[in-house]
């Protein structure tokens, strides 16, 4: 989170970033702090990333408690912006194969995602579009 922070404000030099966590809030006591800080912080934009499906958990469960305008979620954004992780060519990008690139470069963690969650996904689409109603 820090080497992220730090190649944003280096990219951005007016970016004023008023705080970072490494967001292991399994402890009630530390999430209470960690929300009344970012309270006090006032941060315009939140990005949480705590993995899927966590990050996304999280800002659910607290959103109400939050008073930041606009939260966002994205682990893998944190990873690439402090270099941990390669991003896929531009080409991959533009063209929504990103994925590919991911389940390439980490197959054991992504296999599940991207072979089992977008088979599901695309299951549940192609049954709603199957199943709805067209207008006469």
């Amino acid at each position: 989170v820090e080497s992220a922070a730090a190649a944003l404000t280096g990219e951005f030099p007016a970016l004023e970033i008023v705080g970072t966590h490494h967001g292991y809030l399994r402890d009630p006591g530390l999430n209470q702090k960690v929300i009344e800080e970012i309270n006090e912080k006032a941060p315009s934009i939140l990005l949480v990333g705590m993995g899927r499906p966590l990050q996304e958990q999280w800002v659910i469960a607290n959103r109400q408690r939050l008073g930041v305008p606009f939260c966002m979620t994205g682990g893998g954004l944190f990873k690439f912006l402090s270099g941990a992780e390669r991003r896929a060519p531009a080409w991959m990008r533009k063209t929504g194969s990103e994925w590919l690139h991911r389940l390439a470069f980490d197959p054991r963690r992504m296999w599940k995602r991207y072979l089992v969650g977008n088979t599901v996904f695309m299951y549940h689409v192609c049954k709603a579009r199957l199943t709805r109603k067209r207008p006469k």
